[in-house]
């Protein structure tokens, strides 16, 4: 099994591959990032706009290829999720086989850390920096820690169903998953463990969601799954989904894990040897913090 673990960051460069922002949010992120002590590029374009998305196509697309061919303990931060990456994966190819840089960022971005992820880049399921001033003490104590040394922290979920399983991470945002079943781009779900979390979707929804991953077959070829939070919608409301999965899994199945949009969404590299432990509710990576 391939190793692709993070490395310490030397410089973070903020791009803006989805939907704009609002200026608060990213100067809170901003001065969270510049209290850590690390080198800060901010590339002009994240300033652009195009009706929803942050800029047109070409110009979101150079920030994203010239970040990712930087050299050298380089980060390429998403400054927001929202929609657009999808728009720019037919012209991935170029950015994804030369580079160092990693890539930093979730909900929309999920596009962009799947494939890049199959293409043996470096990648992390992680707060954007319009996230950073909402989170909790501890997340931002994981994401420090994974910046800083390269080793991410163990993340503890609520146990549903055992043993253990292993693999690399692929998942990421539950829409844009499904929203790219059947294209070239759709995650490799192979052996993998799989993470799920989304926002502001009714139960009626996330059912139609997770039984299209049942019926494109994803659940049989899975090593595991977690699932992080789905705020906006009333635990109550879809928690007998999660009975579902539990009773029709081959795999281990926990929730809770500390992931998504509200508060609580620690970082989670992709491509690194993790294990998952059904009866603990533990996700570590090998080699990583205990």
């Amino acid at each position: 099994m391939k190793m692709i673990a993070p490395r310490p960051v030397r410089q973070v460069r903020l791009i803006a591959p989805a939907s704009p922002f609002e200026p608060g949010p990213f100067e809170a992120g901003r001065g969270l990032l510049e209290s850590m002590g690390l080198e800060l590029a901010i590339d002009p374009r994240i300033h652009e706009r195009a009706g929803y998305l942050a800029g047109g196509d070409e110009s979101r697309a150079a920030q994203l290829r010239e970040a990712l061919s930087a050299a050298g303990d380089v980060l390429a931060l998403c400054v927001r999720g929202g929609y657009g990456t999808m728009r720019l994966l037919p012209g991935l190819a170029a950015s994804a086989s030369s580079g160092e840089a990693m890539l930093w960022g979730f909900s929309d971005i999920t596009a962009l850390l799947n494939v890049l992820t199959r293409r043996g880049r470096r990648v992390v399921h992680g707060p954007v920096l319009t996230q950073w001033g909402r989170l909790d003490a501890a997340s931002l104590a994981a994401v420090e820690q994974l910046l800083r040394s390269g080793v991410p922290m163990p993340l503890r979920g609520t146990p549903v169903r055992g043993p253990t399983a292993q693999g690399t991470i692929v998942g990421g945002n539950l829409t844009l998953l499904c929203a790219l079943l059947g294209t070239p781009y759709a995650a490799d779900f192979n052996g993998k463990l799989l993470v799920l979390e989304d926002t502001n979707e009714p139960a009626y929804r996330i059912d139609r969601l997770l039984t299209q991953l049942r019926l494109a077959g994803v659940f049989q070829r899975v090593a595991g799954v977690a699932l992080g939070t789905f705020d906006g919608v009333a635990r109550s409301d879809w928690e007998h989904l999660i009975d579902e999965l539990a009773e029709t899994l081959p795999c281990p199945l926990v929730v809770d894990l500390p992931i998504g949009h509200a508060e609580r969404n620690w970082p989670l590299p992709f491509g690194w040897p993790a294990r998952l432990d059904g009866a603990s509710g533990l996700l570590r990576f090998d080699g990583g913090s205990e």
